[in-house]
């Protein structure tokens, strides 16, 4: 393997047995990892060329109107590929493509190794964030000025592929040596050129080598220790600090003008604080005057956000810009749950049985890659698929700490944050640390919550619990039965190699799994008739007295508990009996033990939703959901309380010394109270402050509402979908870049995006949609941000997930974000305040829409930029209750307009943009 010829094509579609056609081809030979020879032609597909691919290649019908057809350079293409090994970034569609088009054309099918570059992208550079080309080649400084022509692309794939080369060739040589038995398995044949490179190093010592250290038999960075002189350096370093944040900041001035001195004197005064920050850097604020506190009194801070991807901005960028200002070292230490650091010696089992799954290969070589680079062992370092994620779950520290050695990510964490300044962490460790056994942060008495005004909703998701009907399925599906060699199989081996005695035999536990598993099914089916019978307008079903078929469901539920608990007794004593003889198992009978004991803790679910059906009460509800699409595959139990002001005064509240909860939406019409009383702060003694937006942000935004579209309850359903789409076509039209539309309801997000796609007018923008589009959030929202001309589906619950949207231009939210009356806990909160004599509209519905509608805004801030937000919702000015979001958002002026005004002003703005 000497020869790559690298290759990219750029075609009309996906198929040429479906009539689509290649329109660019382009390749690059290489040989030493020198490019040696280049070819480039246009073809002539002798078909037009769809506006969408025009829009994303630049190459349109005049550019190939007088190139040769494709049958006019397939000899030239079948040479050129002639010994060669065929290179391509996302290699299936190029090889694919190329070969149904020379079968087209009656030529021989190719016969030739194949090296995907996207596949080696994934294992050797695991924490890219983006595979994709452009991405690829911003982060490697590559000159790539026409992306998605085929030679500028084949060019940057080939650069890229050198360095991906070079980046195996530095591999430790046990690194290496993983790697090379892992490839067999890959789509690709990836394994020979690992070979090839491994059989030229042979024995010679790499200089990579030094840098690592080998635990469990795989290589990882190696840790540096911290001695004393290291120490005294911080020590001196902590002074030096403390006096440059005095002199710069002035931290500890008497007026607490600025948000970092009241921050600090909050902190020093031991003070409950709501603070609104809107359009300014709260980050350095509360991090600078924490810093400065706990240099001051010696005491460390705890500072929680909403979630990890706020902890990979903070890592990332906030706090190496601080670092720069500061000249110190700026102690700060990021702490996650235990699920999200490696175990290495479970990972090094892992290592030793037989991958079948390429995602599980796929995953244990990205793993082994990412171990000789990572300083923190944290999971969410890692670009890992979906399948590799529940992989993860299997090699996370858990509860289980590594056999052998003592070493741990986890534990290594826990060491540094002791030490730490600052801990920050993310509401779901944070408030799992308040309701578990283990008390990871009740030391820290001084606390800061950001993103506060997501905390309580945060916090009810993790203090109800849930389960869902596939979940169930999955763990049965991996204990396996007698018929099958699973992880039920592999342990009754182990319990016969061992000659243990247990309570029952494996063809009584294979029974009883067969008879809870019945069970259960027939509680799913009732539970889908008890969904299927509510409300139409109610997507959930609460399980109390009133449900149609309640006593048949709580039987049945009964049942179904019965043969749990049986069950789930024999599990235990499995596990018992192999715990006691753990030490003399073997470490591949250790992994079959962990991966049981790990899928039995996750049926404890069972148990504890039991719990939850027997102490029904005012304060916590059960309920049923599904999409009714897929009824079973869907169905998911869920139970939550209804109001947490108990549980964060026993646990939080009377706890610590000081909390500062920060937001950018906290006040309604310049009001606390609404989020005082979702806290459970009424009867503590608090402080409010806002610290509101700077003329430079509100200045750039134009809020716009039509007054040519009635609204839902106006008119049919249907008719309104349709005039609203409708608009939508005629914005994109006229605005040709960005539009983010945001939905309340997941099933009109649905008609709408079926109902502009089917339509066919938009053909040259990127249709994107959550809940229906392939990938993760995050991933949609970088496709979405790629393209100049794309539009993305969402909903409120989707957007608080969305990051990176600052420089959109073009907003639309169809409804004014009031949650669903019928969602339950927003529900019985209603019927409470109603019971107690108060309107839940005004006492709930409304401020918590424009709490929403606030974040909304907030996110889009950006200073020097014009936003436009479109209110497909004319309640904002024909309500009283409208004036409620106008001034709770720093008077942002709203204008009234219809769909020809509204697409004037907007392509006026568009304009103004670009100069």
């Amino acid at each position: 393997m000497n020869k790559f010829v690298v290759v990219d094509i750029e075609t009309t579609g996906h198929s040429p047995k479906n009539g689509d056609r290649m329109i660019q081809f382009a390749a690059v030979v290489l040989e030493n990892k020198k490019i040696i020879d280049t070819f480039t032609t246009y073809i002539n597909p002798e078909i037009p060329i769809p506006p969408f691919i025009t829009e994303l290649t630049g190459i349109d019908n005049n550019v190939v109107m007088n190139a040769p057809m494709f049958s006019e350079v397939a000899e030239k293409i079948i040479t050129l590929l002639d010994g060669a090994c065929f290179v391509a970034h996302n290699v299936q569609f190029d090889l694919k493509f190329l070969q149904e088009t020379l079968e087209v054309h009656h030529y021989p099918e190719l016969h030739i190794p194949i090296i995907d570059t996207v596949e080696m992208t994934r294992i050797l550079m695991p924490t890219l964030e983006s595979y994709k080309l452009s991405d690829i080649a911003d982060f490697a400084g590559f000159d790539h000025n026409r992306p998605h022509q085929a030679d500028s692309d084949a060019i940057v794939t080939a650069e890229w592929f050198i360095t991906l080369y070079d980046k195996i060739a530095s591999l430790p040589s046990i690194t290496l040596h993983q790697l090379q038995k892992l490839s067999k398995k890959l789509k690709s044949d990836l394994f020979y050129l690992i070979d090839k490179i491994s059989s030229e190093r042979k024995s010679v010592k790499h200089d990579t080598e030094k840098e690592v250290e080998i635990i469990n038999g795989i290589a990882i960075k190696k840790v540096s220790s911290i001695d004393e002189k290291q120490v005294n350096d911080d020590i001196k370093s902590d002074s030096s600090c403390l006096n440059h944040l005095l002199k710069e900041n002035n931290l500890n001035s008497a007026n607490k003008e600025s948000m970092s001195t009241f921050i600090y004197h909050s902190l020093k005064d031991g003070e409950i604080s709501l603070v609104e920050a809107t359009g300014c850097n709260r980050y350095d604020a509360y991090l600078l005057s924490a810093y400065y506190f706990s240099l001051e009194n010696n005491q460390p801070i705890l500072i929680t956000v909403s979630s990890n991807k706020q902890l990979q901005l903070m890592a990332e960028e906030v706090i190496p810009n601080l670092r720069k200002r500061t000249y110190d070292s700026f102690n700060v230490q990021i702490l996650k749950g235990r699920n999200r650091y490696i175990n290495l010696w479970k990972f090094e089992q892992s290592l030793r049985e037989e991958s079948e799954h390429f995602d599980e290969v796929l995953t244990k070589m990205q793993i082994l890659v990412w171990l000789i680079e990572t300083e923190t062992g944290d999971g969410d370092e890692l670009n890992l698929t979906t399948f590799g994620r529940q992989f993860w779950q299997r090699i996370a520290t858990g509860e289980t700490k590594n056999s052998v050695t003592d070493f741990d990510f986890y534990n290594q964490a826990l060491v540094q944050a002791q030490s730490a300044k600052i801990v920050l962490t993310n509401h779901h460790y944070f408030i799992s640390d308040l309701v578990g056994q283990v008390k990871d942060f009740d030391h820290f008495e001084y606390v800061i919550i950001d993103d506060a005004h997501v905390f309580e909703k945060n916090a009810l998701q993790i203090v109800g619990n849930k389960f869902s009907y596939r979940q169930i399925k999955y763990i049965l599906n991996q204990l396996g039965n007698a018929d099958q060699f699973k992880i039920l199989s592999k342990m009754n081996r182990i319990l016969m190699k061992y000659r243990l005695k247990t309570k029952i035999a494996f063809n009584h536990l294979d029974s009883q799994i067969r008879v809870f598993s019945e069970l259960f099914d027939e509680f799913s089916r009732l539970s889908i008739s008890s969904v299927m019978n509510r409300n139409q307008q109610n997507k959930h079903a609460v399980v109390d007295e009133n449900l149609k078929n309640y006593r048949q469901i709580m039987y049945s539920w009964e049942r179904v508990y019965s043969a749990y608990i049986e069950l789930f007794t024999n599990f235990e004593n499995w596990l018992d009996v192999l715990n006691q003889n753990y030490h003399e198992l073997l470490d591949k009978e250790k992994m079959v033990v962990g991966h049981y004991s790990l899928l039995v803790n996750e049926l404890n679910c069972i148990k504890e939703f039991n719990d939850e059906f027997q102490q029904l009460h005012m304060n916590k509800i059960i309920w049923i959901e599904m999409d009714e699409r897929n009824p079973l595959t869907s169905l998911v139990y869920r139970s939550q309380p209804i109001y947490l002001d108990e549980f964060f005064a026993q646990t939080l509240y009377l706890h610590k010394k000081s909390i500062i909860l920060i937001s950018n939406a906290f006040t309604v019409e310049q009001s606390f109270q609404y989020m005082v009383e979702r806290l459970g702060l009424l009867h503590f003694p608090i402080v409010t402050r806002q610290f509101p937006i700077q003329n430079s942000f509100n200045e750039n935004i134009r809020l716009f509402s039509l007054n040519d579209l009635p609204n839902i309850n106006e008119i049919d359903e249907n008719e309104f979908i349709e005039q609203m789409s409708n608009r939508i076509l005629a914005i994109a039209t006229a605005v040709e870049r960005q539009i983010l539309i945001i939905f309340n309801s997941n099933t009109m997000l649905r008609k709408v995006y079926d109902l502009i796609k089917d339509s066919g007018a938009l053909e040259e923008y990127l249709l994107l949609a959550h809940g229906i589009s392939n990938g993760s959030v995050n991933r949609l929202t970088k496709q979405f941000m790629s393209f100049s001309k794309s539009i993305l589906f969402t909903t409120t619950s989707y957007l608080e997930s969305m990051n990176n949207i600052t420089s959109l231009q073009t907003v639309i939210m169809v409804r004014l974000p009031f949650t669903s009356p019928f969602e339950p806990v927003h529900f019985n909160r209603a019927k409470l305040l109603k019971n107690k004599g108060e309107n839940p509209f005004y006492s709930l519905s409304l401020p918590e829409a424009v709490i929403r509608f606030k974040d909304t805004i907030e996110k889009l801030l950006t200073p020097n930029m014009q936003k436009n937000l479109i209110l497909f919702d004319k309640r904002i000015y024909t309500t009283d209750y409208g004036r409620s979001f106008l001034q709770s958002i720093h008077d942002i002026s709203l204008e009234i307009v219809d769909i020809n005004q509204l697409c004037e002003e907007i392509v006026g703005d568009s304009n103004k943009s670009k100069y």
